[in-house]
């Protein structure tokens, strides 16, 4: 593994095989991989660490399998939590440690050859799963929440870990969410810090790591802090990644009961944090802090609504705030007022009754004056005026898991077909039947929009490729040796897939 190399990396990339002739016009994924790694442990070649960790790594295995097997049982969608990035001929990946990146392909930089698949660096958190899950004890009491009668499905609680799936590429480093990798609710839920025991930090505070892209060295931590001991509680939970606006940061977070959106001058608050620590760092670096919402409970109290990810948007000079809890909320990125609020449901309302959301969780989308929006908390798919959070246009759910938006579209991938939205009015105008049950996010190639499905009673992974013009099913994409296909990302000539259990890369046709 390389520990260090120069940003601004230039990889000049290497036939690495004679491609078969495109069957269509449209370039379309060959199925069978350039290389594939496991998402499952800490990458090392160090003998010694690797049987240390095994215990963890077994464990974790044998989760996901569970998880797997109880999900075919309900003909539920294995549809894993992290997405992976494309970024200047790497992929940088969440894993069950942190965060992990590679090279796609082979290719030389500054005089240096890279294998395919190269490890650059791995940097681990502070409270993914596989930290909850290293030590003996720590297992004990992770299973004995697993196994638990009364607890929802295990696939539930595995496959919308959203949270701790978050990263993003800022500059020359990487955002992480560093937040608890399992969450699996206590028998009783006013006995949460008890009944969470180690992992108490995990489950009571959310990090934000940055991680310096040219030597995956850990920058510093945002969150890591003991001052909240007030009525308010002591938690302090981050819900998603923060947005940056030149120098400041702007966060979302639950403190107690309270949803506060935050924006702090962040190299002050990095000076105010190393001379005299967190707790004063945010005092003197504040720029402003508003109150969005006040939840019912605690957010460590419920755990059902803490797995799932908040993302925050940018759009005509405001902050657009989700909540999961029936509003969303703009926020003047400069004076920090609240421009509107948008309630679609009471915030007394009950809500995930389970871990499983009403929709999948992918960050909203703004286009031009529209923002499409489907609430984890919500069985509608939402179209709101940016500029005054006016209702345009909702749709109901009905099978549908998540919605992407392609131009001018709203495609709404459901569990048996595909449907497609006016952007203008949520009108319907095409639907197209799917040959499996969804398996992961889609993405758009060319004219084509492609679909991870797992095949009837085999559940082997396959792509549904669909022509976004003629609006026909043009295709049926078999991986080779049964691959197994999760969430898609295309990268230069390449088609990534990270499952629950592996990242693999596959060439793009010509």
């Amino acid at each position: 593994m390389r520990h260090s190399i120069r940003w601004m990396l230039v990889i000049v990339l290497i036939s690495h095989s004679t491609l078969a002739p495109a069957q269509t016009k449209q370039p379309l994924p060959d199925l069978s991989p350039i290389w594939k790694t496991t998402t499952i442990g800490l990458p090392t070649s160090d003998d010694l660490t690797a049987e240390v960790n095994r215990p963890a790594v077994d464990y974790i295995k044998a989760l996901y399998q569970l998880t797997e097997v109880k999900a075919r049982e309900l003909n539920r969608p294995i549809i894993p939590p992290a997405v992976p990035i494309g970024n200047g001929g790497l992929v940088y990946y969440t894993n069950n440690h942190g965060v992990a990146v590679r090279t796609v392909t082979f290719g030389t930089a500054f005089g240096e050859r890279f294998q395919r698949g190269e490890l650059f660096w791995a940097s681990e958190g502070d409270f993914d799963l596989h930290n909850m899950t290293r030590e003996l004890g720590q297992r004990v009491l992770l299973d004995a929440w697993r196994t638990a009668p009364s607890y929802s499905p295990i696939c539930d609680a595995v496959l919308n870990q959203t949270s701790c799936r978050q990263i993003a590429i800022q500059g020359d480093f990487v955002l992480h969410v560093d937040d608890a990798g399992f969450l699996p609710p206590p028998k009783k839920p006013e006995d949460v810090l008890v009944s969470y025991g180690v992992h108490n930090d995990a489950v009571g505070r959310t990090l934000i790591r940055d991680i310096d892209i040219p030597s995956g060295k850990l920058l510093r931590k945002f969150g890591n802090f003991e001052w909240l001991k007030d009525s308010r509680g002591s938690d302090f939970i981050v819900l998603g990644l923060p947005l940056v606006d030149g120098d400041a940061r702007i966060f979302l977070t639950e403190r107690g009961v309270q949803v506060h959106l935050l924006k702090i001058d962040f190299p002050k608050y990095c000076a105010a944090h190393f001379n005299s620590g967190p707790d004063r760092a945010i005092e003197a670096s504040r720029k402003w802090e508003i109150e969005l919402a006040r939840a019912p409970k605690r957010l460590i109290d419920d755990p059902h609504r803490r797995t799932h990810a908040l993302h925050l948007v940018e759009a005509q000079g405001l902050i657009i705030a989700p909540t999961n809890l029936g509003r969303i909320v703009a926020v003047d990125s400069v004076s920090g007022k609240i421009r509107w609020t948008h309630e679609y449901a009471a915030i007394k309302a009950k809500r995930f009754p389970t871990f499983l959301p009403e929709w999948i969780v992918v960050p909203p989308v703004v286009v031009r004056d529209r923002y499409v929006y489907a609430p984890a908390d919500f069985p509608e798919l939402l179209c709101l005026n940016a500029t005054d959070g006016k209702k345009i246009w909702t749709a109901k759910k009905g099978d549908g898991l998540y919605p992407a938006v392609v131009g001018e579209q709203v495609l709404v991938i459901g569990r048996t077909s595909i449907r497609s939205l006016k952007l203008l009015d949520g009108a319907e105008q095409w639907k197209v039947d799917l040959p499996g049950l969804p398996c992961g996010r889609g993405v758009v190639l060319g004219d084509n929009y492609l679909v991870p499905v797992s095949e009837p009673k085999t559940w082997k992974g396959l792509i549904a490729v669909v022509d976004l013009k003629t609006t026909k099913l043009v295709d049926v994409l078999r991986p080779e040796k049964n691959q197994p296909i999760g969430n898609l990302v295309v990268h230069q000539d390449f088609l990534i897939s990270q499952t629950l259990t592996e990242l693999a890369v596959f060439p793009i046709k010509k």
